[in-house]
């Protein structure tokens, strides 16, 4: 069964904060070496807790690798691409983090691969934690064990797309129950007159229907995106995109048993705030950050 319940930290956060000033000043120096992609650089903060939070990438013999760090955890990561030409292209790849701040030590490691080929487009994902994802890296749900999805897609012709999705986590924004437990969904995209309109049907427990819709509002370029579930999930999410601003929210609604959760994100060029709330936890976060990109 998954564990909500964060360890305990370990005490030595002089050795932390020492690991994290030489992976600071080493992230900067490859940067300047011009061999890094993108660094950023943030802060996270939650209830008795802030840690600044470093993420940097670079190429190295046609690999992508990652390092992500805040003040008591380090993760790691490769990716690599296979390319199909006009037809199109997967990426694939690994992270594994460790809670090094964590009593008993805490790990994670997962395994992704996501693009598409044709008609078909595939996003798959799958993980392990020893310890609550939150515990290992910010921004993340609150809960360890296995964890993974498998979303599919097909696009019949140019106006309709079927999409097919399967998952497994112990902990989902606006179930009625929280808990490990087998999720799918179906939906069908039907596009038209510059919209798409999305409906579909869920079950994870129980039944939820799914309703969507992505176009353009006024004349200005702006772009929604709304998804509203409803049942034994009970979620919203919006999108709104404008050249370089872009804005995400999510709610879920306190009906039968679901808690009320919400969340924020506002991405503006190179800068990006993220803000959660979980009323069954009391558990707040936010997260700051900037990412300097390299050519």
């Amino acid at each position: 069964m998954p564990n909500a319940q964060r360890p305990t930290p370990k005490a030595g956060g002089g050795s932390r904060g020492g690991i994290f000033a030489l992976l600071l000043a080493l992230g900067v120096a490859l940067s300047a070496a011009g061999q890094a992609q993108s660094l950023g650089v943030g802060v996270f903060a939650a209830p008795g807790y802030i840690s600044p939070t470093l993420e940097g990438s670079l190429e190295a013999g046609g690999l992508t690798l990652s390092a992500r760090l805040k003040r008591d955890s380090l993760g790691l990561g490769v990716e690599d691409d296979l390319e199909f030409g006009p037809a199109g292209r997967f990426v694939f790849g690994a992270r594994a983090d460790v809670g090094f701040g964590l009593q008993p030590l805490g790990w994670g490691a997962e395994a992704y691969l996501r693009g598409s080929v044709a008609q078909f487009g595939l996003d798959a994902r799958l993980g392990y934690a020893s310890a609550p994802r939150a515990a290992l890296w910010a921004g993340e749900r609150n809960f360890s064990g296995f964890a993974g999805n498998f979303n599919a897609s097909y696009r019949l012709d140019p106006a309709n797309t079927l999409r097919a999705s399967l998952a497994y986590a112990g902990d989902v924004a606006g179930a009625a129950f929280q808990g490990s437990a087998l999720g799918l969904e179906g939906s069908w995209a039907l596009r038209e007159g510059g919209a798409t309109y999305l409906a579909g049907l869920g079950l994870r427990v129980g039944a939820y229907a799914l309703l969507g819709w992505r176009g353009e509002l006024g004349e200005e370029g702006t772009l929604l995106d709304a998804t509203l579930r409803l049942g034994w999930v009970n979620r919203l999410e919006l999108g709104l995109f404008q050249e370089e601003l872009r804005l995400r929210l999510m709610t879920t609604f306190p009906l039968g048993g679901v808690p009320f959760e919400a969340a924020a994100t506002l991405e503006a060029e190179s800068l990006r705030g993220d803000v959660t709330y979980d009323n069954a936890n009391g558990r707040w976060t936010v997260w700051l950050r900037y990412t300097f990109t390299f050519d």
